[in-house]
């Protein structure tokens, strides 16, 4: 029998203490409660009664408590209590314990939940002005947090929303806003999704929140939270979805640029880590050679033949070094600013020989076929002559190095408008729409064309851009996609400011 009894107890103190906390919940909302007997009249102590008007218990007792009510509202409070279980919501005035007239609305609570009638009712009486203040207070705090309000019957389809709601839409105040259109107007890559999480509300009767993507009428997209519950009738039929909606397309905006910066840190960090191991390599690679030659020096410097062929060979070396590392320095100081042109008015023929003889071993060595045009009258321009061979040099190399062996590279020069065109055009691996752009960046080696490098750190590019940017030039590059070759020109102005 014990076993029996006491689930019965600890399930009514469940109940005993959710109501304690249902009623101050409600008292602090300006709602309070009392038991009347259906004639209205009080039997016993009416704490939350007294608390609110100061009357005492001898006070209120029978009908005593009409002489709070006020005195125009009495013959109508009367009439209302002389209908015994019957009746709906009463308003009427109350003085209160500090003798103001209050308005407050009582609504009666007649029977059990298994819908009997109860010999006394429980009446709760709202707080007129007190609930006032709270709407008000909560539609301040909905309007400051730009939340909007909606509810949307599920037996017709039809949806009551607030002015913000619409706004967080797209729509201006006003306007007519359904259902329909709040469904229309998810994005379609979120309508699955958005779907889902309502239709499980309205199957578990669950609160949901989901936040997804708008379509407005202008075909902007933009984010928004929704938070909502789901409401059901006694026969456990869904009958009203009501939620709140928040528009957070700034903090998504701003989620969104926070992470692309992370992900472009870690991929410069990435390139950076590349690049350093590209640099150790190709700095490393003159040294075995230059370390072979002075070991066979040791071993065959009497011979004067094989003296002076290890000597070039480790000065060939040297040389690669000394321009892998005077690459590293112009960087640096192109990055620090620090990288100032020598002006001067010259022949733009002059510097780009230069750089078609130091790059004319290369291209020898790969057997590829190299043809120069423009060169036939002089172009003058004010510019920086040692910068302009170092440019077409570069150029020049990044073409033999990914042009294969028997292609063909061809160097223009021309004048049009006031500007000179230097372009390196060749026949090699090309370049994706992809990588047009980027392949200008600093630490950026395109996919396609690190299999195919033939040397050097990757960088003369991002260098050449720096310095024709220094001349006020610009520098472009065209491809029609892999395996069709590229053409990278350079445009100045033949007067520099």
């Amino acid at each position: 029998m014990g076993n029996g009894v006491e689930p019965r107890i600890l399930a009514a103190q469940n109940r005993e203490s959710m109501q304690v906390r249902l009623w101050s919940t409600l008292g602090a909302a300006g709602v309070a409660r009392w038991t009347r007997s259906l004639d209205g009249s009080f039997q016993g102590p009416q704490p939350s009664w007294s608390k609110l008007t100061g009357q005492t218990q001898s006070e209120l007792a029978g009908f005593g408590w009409l002489d709070v009510v006020h005195p125009d509202d009495r013959d109508c409070v009367r009439s209302y209590w002389a209908q015994g279980a019957k009746g709906g919501v009463l308003g009427y005035r109350l003085r209160d314990a500090a003798g103001t007239w209050r308005k407050v609305k009582e609504r009666k609570a007649s029977f059990d939940d298994a819908g009997e009638l109860l010999p006394q009712t429980s009446t709760i009486i709202e707080d007129v002005g007190a609930l006032r203040q709270a709407q008000q207070r909560l539609r301040l705090a909905l309007e400051g947090g730009r939340m909007g309000t909606w509810d949307i019957d599920l037996s017709t389809g039809t949806m009551k929303c607030s002015e913000q709601c619409k706004s967080n839409y797209g729509r201006p105040s006003g306007a007519k806003f359904t259902y329909e259109d709040l469904a229309a107007s998810v994005h379609p890559d979120d309508f699955e999704r958005w779907r889902a999480v309502v239709a499980q509300a309205i199957e578990c009767d669950s609160e949901f929140g989901i936040d997804y993507r708008t379509v407005w009428p202008d075909g902007s997209v933009h984010w928004v939270y929704v938070r909502g519950n789901c409401a059901f009738d006694e026969q456990g039929r869904a009958t009203t979805l009501s939620g709140i909606s928040l528009d957070v397309t700034d903090r998504k905006r701003a989620q969104q640029l926070e992470q692309e910066r992370a992900d472009a840190a870690m991929l410069e960090s990435r390139k950076k880590s590349e690049f350093l191991a590209i640099l150790a390599h190709e700095l490393r690679g003159p040294l075995g050679p230059v370390v072979g030659a002075l070991q066979a020096l040791q071993m065959r410097g009497d011979n004067p033949k094989d003296r002076e062929w290890l000597r070039a060979l480790a000065e060939r070396q040297v040389a690669h070094m000394v321009n892998l590392i005077d690459d590293l320095l112009d960087i640096a100081r192109v990055e620090r600013g620090e990288i100032r042109l020598r002006l001067e008015q010259i022949d733009l023929r002059t510097p780009l020989r230069l750089a078609i003889e130091a790059c004319s071993a290369l291209m020898e060595s790969r057997g590829q076929s190299f043809q120069e045009a423009g060169f036939d009258c002089p172009i003058t321009a004010m510019v920086d002559s040692t910068r302009i061979a170092q440019m077409a040099s570069n150029l020049l190399n990044n073409a033999a190095k990914y042009t294969p062996p028997r292609g063909h590279i061809r160097l223009e020069l021309s004048q049009r408008e006031g500007r000179a065109e230097i372009c390196v055009i060749d026949d090699g691996i090309g370049l994706d729409t992809t990588a047009l752009e980027r392949v200008f960046n600093m630490f950026e080696q395109v996919e396609n064309q690190k299999a195919h490098a033939q040397g050097g750190l990757g960088i003369g590019l991002a260098l050449t851009r720096h310095l024709v940017q220094l001349h006020g030039g610009v520098i472009t590059v065209q491809s029609e996609g892999i395996g069709c070759g590229c053409r990278f020109s350079i445009v100045l102005p033949l007067e520099h400011n």
